[in-house]
């Protein structure tokens, strides 16, 4: 795919190849592998994040994107933490903490709220559990059952 000369800057395709970010000024938007432009009001940054999804920023606060360009989170969290390879391939963690509010909480890999913004901290998710800081104290907490 050759990507036409009217995009200021532009990015590579995922490897599930989907959608691309492109820069048209200060904005970054999507394109398809056949250059079609996917409609939105446009993103200040565009991020790599995982083999599924985009992180964006829209006016310093955070989102994600589907690897079909389709926004699944709206960008409203302060802070998302990135979700490193090993935890991903070793523990099958696709949980997304993100921060609101100064408060940190979780997504699912549909960008929906699974563990509310809530907490001073999050960690290690692991067999339907996350580690939440309330305080000082660290606490085990049941995500779903299986």
């Amino acid at each position: 795919m050759v990507v036409p000369y009217r995009y200021d800057e532009a990015g590579f395709f995922a490897p599930q190849g989907y959608v691309a970010p492109v820069r048209l000024g200060q904005l970054w938007y999507f394109i398809t592998p056949k250059g079609k432009q996917i409609p939105t009001l446009g993103y200040d940054a565009i991020e790599d994040y995982h083999w599924r999804s985009w992180l964006v920023c829209r006016q310093g606060k955070w989102g994600l994107v589907n690897d079909y360009g389709q926004e699944i989170a709206p960008c409203q969290y302060e802070d998302i933490r990135r979700i490193d390879e090993e935890s991903r391939l070793v523990f099958g963690m696709v949980e997304t903490p993100v921060r609101r509010n100064g408060r940190w909480g979780l997504l699912d890999n549909k960008g929906r709220e699974i563990l509310a913004c809530q907490y001073d901290d999050v960690r290690t998710i692991h067999n339907g559990h996350a580690e939440v800081r309330v305080g000082n104290q660290w606490h085990w907490v049941r995500l779903f059952t299986h």
